[in-house]
């Protein structure tokens, strides 16, 4: 058995499913992606600086700036086919991602033994080899195995290959640490009763281990399923000592207790660190202060809630500094200050880094200062957002390329004679690219995307320690970096698409809000009132404005109907939202990314000379939004009240509004149809009737 590389896309190593600290599920077993620093392509420091491996938006890296101050490159993900038998393609070893399995505990299907990889390591290397005389060795333990005697008929024994089964439950900790369930405590070592513990949503009656005092001997667990158990009592633990069942010194009875109540286990992080039993650990450790409040809880390692990827999207808009990376940027910067005119400069930059610049482009960066535009240095997303808003509603409608490969990477066009009131514009992008980074990573609760770049009291390098275990349970962010930071690189994904971008018009958003204050204002307040009630309001404070909740809603309506009309299932469909601080933009950009090809044409298809073809899109949208099939429960849902998670919906569910969570940036909240088509006071209301 040789070692396997499992295939993955390589946009999920960026957005999520398999980026670093995500479980991925494979079919040999579940394993952790590692930081990137540890695969084997990142250790490589020319590779990094390698003009054909660099992501050139200096916009967006200088954006990332505010939270990483030594961010110098964004660095495309390595793609490598996975050939016969799962070999690499050659003279590519290196581009790879590296992960090690996780959980770490398993059992043998076939005599129950559940025992730590470590241990199952050393067996199988002391097994001996196999029967075609190959070694066992750690590196041909994969997937994770053991060997089996058994006997056949008539008594000859024979040895076979078992895989082994990880254990589904690990434990986890708001500040994105993980761990192995200490199983031989849970069993041998467990405190009476249960003790009270403040988390951040409240009290919870605890069961606690008892690090104390030393195990009782004995050589492994046994893991035994019980047909017909219904719930964790169906699983149970047993301790072995010399091929017999260990007893309890006190009581004579065998040790043996069931997975019933495992959901109510804490265990600090301090006892893990000190007994060295955190992931990737490496021998005893010692706490620091306030380890004792960080508190770790068993989630089965499917569960959603164990990973939220706190991804970053800009919409590449071709700035004359966008196209650099920040080397020559630098190289540019140093020539300028030396005397040297946009000649010299060009001259310089391709003798020493083989880059042809245009002179007038270096100019234009000497004219300019080298300063990038204002939205990189505010500290709102919806600032930064505005520089894309003011590009595709202003500039010159064309094709732009790429200023070194000559690729297009934005062409858009307005749509003609479209009529809706209240929709200033609307505009075609035949082709657009969007770069995405995952920075970080949150557990057991999300974070909002404006919070991915606000500073965090527990992120390092300045790390305050809780004081409490309700302020140790608070989701803290976790850096993809071991660097964190203070990385000088991201790893970084492209994609390039099309989609369909509206403007709204801030007239009449601002006459439709004052014209109808007293039905208006009563439900955003309702609204801002159930937001402010969740645990995260404190920390994510957000104020909710009537046109965010309009647009935002009409989005959703939107890609409900494009699904009919175009083709597109909405998963593949994302949305954007423009909402500026002064309430003069407002705009919504409803796109599908395919890879590094674009896309198939049918969002800009409906975009027709007269728009006669959108339109009607429109409209049957709004119709649509009349009705759900839990109305009136779902028109009239209390304001008081909502609904979703939180109450943060109103006139929004599932079966008229919701829309799959990788398609919304706001996870399906502040949603309220009646904004759009109330017959009295929707904002779509004369479009319709």
């Amino acid at each position: 058995m040789t070692r396997r590389y499992e295939p993955l896309q390589t946009r999920k190593a960026v957005m999520g499913t398999a980026a670093p600290g995500a479980l991925v599920e494979t079919t040999d077993g579940s394993m952790l992606v590692l930081p990137v620093e540890q695969w084997p392509y990142y250790e490589n420091q020319n590779r990094l600086k390698a003009p054909e491996n660099q992501i050139l938006d200096a916009r967006f890296c200088q954006y990332l700036q505010r939270l990483y101050p030594d961010l110098k490159r964004l660095v495309r993900v390595p793609v490598n086919d996975i050939k016969h038998n799962f070999s690499l393609k050659p003279g590519q070893p290196d581009d790879v991602m590296l992960g090690r399995w996780f959980p770490e505990w398993a059992y043998c299907p076939a005599t129950r033994k559940f025992q730590h990889m470590a241990q199952w390591q050393t067996a199988w290397t002391a097994a001996g080899p196999t029967a075609r005389g190959n070694p066992r060795t750690l590196d041909t333990f994969n997937p994770p195995a053991t060997v089996v005697s058994s006997t056949k008929v008539g008594g000859q024994p024979t040895k076979y290959q078992q895989r082994l089964e990880q254990v589904r439950f690990v434990l986890v900790a708001a500040n994105g640490e993980v761990a192995d369930v200490p199983w031989a405590h849970w069993l041998l070592a467990r405190r009476d009763g249960r003790v009270p513990v403040q988390e951040a949503n409240g009290r919870t009656q605890a069961i606690v281990l008892d690090f104390s005092k030393p195990l009782p001997p004995h050589d492994f667990l046994n893991y035994t399923v019980f047909d017909g158990g219904g719930d964790l009592s169906g699983i149970q633990l047993t301790a072995t000592l010399g091929g017999q069942p260990l007893r309890n010194a006190a009581t004579g009875k065998p040790w043996r207790t069931s997975l019933n109540g495992l959901y109510s286990l804490r265990v600090s992080r301090r006892d893990l660190v000190e007994q060295g039993l955190l992931f990737g650990q490496k021998g005893r450790g010692k706490a620091r202060t306030g380890d004792e409040n960080i508190l770790f809880r068993p989630v089965v390692r499917t569960s959603n809630s164990i990973y939220y990827p706190n991804t970053l999207d800009s919409l590449f808009i071709p700035t004359p500094i966008a196209q650099q990376n920040f080397d020559v940027l630098d190289a540019i910067r140093a020539g300028h200050q030396q005397g040297d005119n946009a000649a010299r400069i060009v001259y310089d930059v391709e003798r020493f880094t083989k880059i042809k610049l245009d002179e007038q482009y270096v100019q234009s960066l000497i004219d300019a200062k080298f300063r990038f535009t204002k939205e990189v240095a505010a500290l709102s997303e919806q600032v930064y957002r505005e520089a894309e808003f003011t590009f595709i509603t202003s500039s010159e409608a064309r094709e732009y390329r790429n200023a070194q490969t000559r690729l297009p990477e934005l062409n858009f066009s307005k749509v003609s004679d479209l009529q809706v009131p209240g929709v200033q514009a609307v505009f075609r992008l035949d082709q657009l690219k969007v770069v995405s980074v995952q920075p970080s990573y949150t557990r057991l609760e999300p974070q909002a995307a404006e919070q991915a770049l606000a500073e965090d009291g527990y992120s390092m390098p300045l790390r305050a320690y809780p004081t409490d275990t309700r302020e140790g349970s608070q989701p803290q962010r976790h850096f993809i970096v071991e660097k964190g930071t203070r990385t000088d690189f991201l790893p970084a994904y492209e994609s390039y698409g099309e989609g369909i971008f509206f403007q709204f018009d801030s007239v009449a958003l601002t006459t439709w809000a004052t014209q109808h204050a007293a039905n208006l204002n009563p439900r955003l307040a309702g609204l801002q009132a159930n937001y402010n009630r969740l645990p995260r309001a404190a920390r994510e404070p957000r104020i909710l404005t009537l046109a965010e909740v309009l647009v935002h809603t009409t989005s959703h309506l939107l890609m409900k109907e494009l699904e009919f009309q175009c083709g597109y299932p909405v998963p593949s469909l994302k949305e954007r939202l423009y909402a500026s601080t002064d309430g003069q933009h407002h705009g919504l950009l409803l796109y599908t990314v395919a890879g590094a090809e674009g896309s198939y044409g049918g969002l800009v298809g409906l975009c027709d000379e007269g728009g006669e073809r959108l339109q009607s899109v429109i409209k049957n949208a709004l119709l649509r939004a009349q009705d759900c099939a839990s109305d009136p429960i779902c028109w009239d849902t209390p304001v008081q009240q909502g609904q979703g998670v939180g109450g943060q919906n109103l006139a929004a569910c599932a079966s008229c509004v919701l829309v799959p969570e990788t398609s919304c940036e706001c996870f399906n909240c502040f949603l309220d149809r009646q904004l759009v088509v109330d017959t009295n006071f929707g904002f779509f209301a004369k479009y319709l009737f």
